[in-house]
């Protein structure tokens, strides 16, 4: 399906970007014209920010060159930024064997998720989010219409922060029999912030990004959720996205055991 950018939008974003110059002013209309599913993710994550109260600046000099992460922001004296990507639609449907919109015909299908693609992302953008002053937070957001619906939702998005979950169940090693009962597990494959560690169970990963927000702007309202990094380089203070619900791993989880919460 061809995308429909939100004209309304992308006027109220083209005439805030003017405002800072004549060279982000000829940037953002570049980005546009290349990939207008991208540039629109930037003005829907701008969009966002403004409507929870942040002021929002583009990270370009005067020559039009891109300084660090796309925005920087600002609220109630505290500063963060903001590095936005975009999953375009051709290859979400490439991750989750989805079509963009439902096909009445295929009626009830199986595919994947898309977590392997968030973690791809996150790694790709680690070195862009580090040696800041500030928090940084990376926004993900796709346009992808089923994706939104399926995809970015609280409990798919729950295993980004613990690894890909596994069904398993312990045996006797003698006789080859199952022994109790079976359970979840997770060899942590595609955590966003945490890693098998060496003498510990695990340990942090990617600390210079602070927290993520996923966005599934396919549908209406859009699927927006937040994740929190547990120990980041620096720490993002949630409340300034207070509109937005988050999700982190439990601090008082027991060893071994890994357990996530909505806050």
């Amino acid at each position: 399906m061809e995308f429909r950018p939100d004209k309304e939008l992308h006027d109220r974003f083209l005439t805030w970007i003017e405002s800072f110059g004549s060279q982000p002013a000829r940037n953002w209309p570049l980005l546009y014209k290349d990939s207008p599913e991208a540039a629109m993710c930037e003005a829907t994550f701008w969009e966002l920010m403004t409507n929870c109260g942040v002021d929002i600046a583009p990270q370009w000099d005067s020559l039009g060159m891109q300084t660090g992460p796309d925005f920087v922001c600002t609220k109630d004296g505290q500063k963060f930024y903001l590095e936005v990507t975009c999953l375009l639609k051709d290859r979400v449907t490439k991750e989750t064997g989805l079509a963009d919109v439902p096909d009445k015909e295929i009626g009830v299908q199986g595919f994947g998720d898309l977590n392997n693609a968030f973690f791809n992302e996150m790694k790709n953008k680690t070195p862009q989010c580090a040696h800041l002053d500030a928090p940084c937070i990376l926004g993900l957001g796709t346009f992808h219409v089923q994706a939104s619906s399926l995809c970015c939702q609280r409990q798919t998005l729950e295993s980004l922060l613990t690894g890909k979950q596994l069904i398993s169940q312990k045996v006797d090693t003698r006789t080859g029999s199952p022994v109790g009962d079976v359970y979840m597990s997770t060899q942590l494959e595609s955590a966003a912030f945490i890693r098998p560690g060496g003498d510990a169970v695990v340990e942090y990963a990617r600390s210079p990004i602070s927290a993520i927000l996923i966005g599934g702007f396919g549908i209406t309202p859009p699927s927006i959720h937040g994740l929190i990094h547990p120990k980041p380089a620096r720490q993002f203070d949630r409340a300034l996205l207070s509109r937005i619900e988050f999700c982190r791993l439990k601090p008082d989880s027991p060893p071994g055991k890994l357990a996530v919460e909505w806050i």
